[in-house]
């Protein structure tokens, strides 16, 4: 039988790091954390993706999920354990598509 998300990602998202009104850095204010069923795939070539302005990206894996994912912060720290491999990453981009939604790390 084929399972269509074999694997268990955990993403971690630190809260609360932005800027306040003056433009000073402000502290993270805790953690928080969600784990979610997907696929991830590794990146077969040397994979590039566009950045807000136009840097270039490289991406070692795109992870696919259910299309009622969560929204995901760029930035956010994504643990998947797969065949005996743990990826340590972090979001580079999220797409919410039709059929499901996308992250790269």
């Amino acid at each position: 039988m084929v399972v269509q998300y074999p694997h268990i990602m955990t993403v971690t998202t630190i809260n609360g790091v932005g800027r306040d009104e003056n433009g000073d850095y402000l502290g993270p204010n805790g953690s928080s954390s969600m784990t979610l069923n997907c696929r991830a795939e590794s990146s077969d070539s040397d994979g590039f993706i566009s950045g807000v302005d136009g840097e270039k990206i490289k991406f070692n894996w795109i992870v696919y999920m259910n299309r009622d994912a969560p929204t995901m912060q760029i930035g956010a720290l994504v643990s998947i354990l797969v065949s005996g491999i743990l990826i340590n990453e972090t979001i580079k981009r999220f797409s919410r598509g039709q059929l499901n939604c996308r992250v790269w790390l």
